[in-house]
């Protein structure tokens, strides 16, 4: 699934789209879109892209007239700006067509990728937004503030990574790559993390999703840009996918267990249990 990283490129790449007007949307698979593919079709066309913008997982593209289309990728989908008649991309199941012969196709193998139509009044109050927890990435967002958001939190490290309501954006990858840069076994408890220990994760923390963003995400899986690119963050991986190979820092053959019902990759030598 794309996360923080892969989610903010495509919204990097998006904002070649601003300006542009939606003329049309074809689908071959209306479920993806909600209310409805009527919804769609009355309150999209004709709509211009004024801004483009990440929460957590979701991108968020904001029209004129006070309307905003909200896609979430999940497992398997990608988007793609192609001009009028490019090659066709395999599993697109919409495309947005514009004006200037551009077009966004919205590709996803698994069907689980939803797209939204919605009055910007109702953004914040959608229950899928109103949940989301912290940015990791907010320039407000101080390590005072991560400590107290997880000194007031019981459970395990990377199952407290990966909960959307604490800290929005940070999936299966970046959370098992946060857990090595921090020294710490996934299965840590928080109440036995020290003082020390939170702030050398909330740092590793900002330096890896910064790092991965400015590498144009993960290309594991399905992940490609919107221009068909693929990522760089994977060639720094050091635990994520890693099971049964050497740790880059010590040489230890790397474990793999399950953490919140996710394939989960360690170092027994370099990430410690507390």
């Amino acid at each position: 699934m794309p996360e923080l990283a892969e989610v903010q490129t495509i919204v990097s790449d998006l904002h070649h789209l601003v300006g542009y007007t939606f003329k049309s949307i074809q689908t071959d698979w209306p479920k993806a879109l909600s209310p409805s593919l009527s919804a769609f079709q009355k309150n999209l066309i004709g709509k211009k892209i004024i801004a483009v913008h990440r929460r957590a997982k979701y991108i968020a593209i904001e029209l004129s007239d006070d309307w905003i289309l909200l896609i979430h990728l999940r497992m398997s989908g990608r988007l793609f700006i192609r001009e009028k008649g490019h090659k066709a991309d395999t599993h697109v199941h919409v495309c947005f067509e514009f004006d200037r012969n551009k077009e966004l196709r919205f590709s996803d193998q698994r069907k689980f990728g939803r797209a939204w139509m919605l009055k910007k009044s109702d953004y914040k109050t959608l229950p899928e937004i109103k949940k989301l927890g912290q940015e990791p990435l907010d320039p407000n967002f101080t390590v005072d503030d991560f400590k107290a958001r997880f000194r007031s939190k019981k459970g395990k490290l990377k199952a407290k990574l990966l909960d959307q309501t604490l800290l929005a954006g940070i999936g299966n990858i970046y959370a098992d790559e946060i857990s090595f840069a921090a020294g710490l076994h996934p299965q840590s408890s928080l109440e036995n993390l020290s003082e020390s220990d939170l702030e050398n994760l909330y740092h590793e923390m900002r330096r890896i999703l910064e790092y991965a963003v400015q590498a144009r995400g993960s290309s594991v899986g399905e992940f490609m840009d919107a221009f068909g690119n693929i990522g760089s963050a994977q060639k720094m991986h050091y635990a994520y996918g890693r099971k049964g190979l050497p740790c880059k820092v010590c040489g230890t053959t790397l474990h793999g267990i399950k953490v919140a019902q996710r394939g989960t990759s360690f170092c027994p030598k370099c990430q410690e249990l507390k």
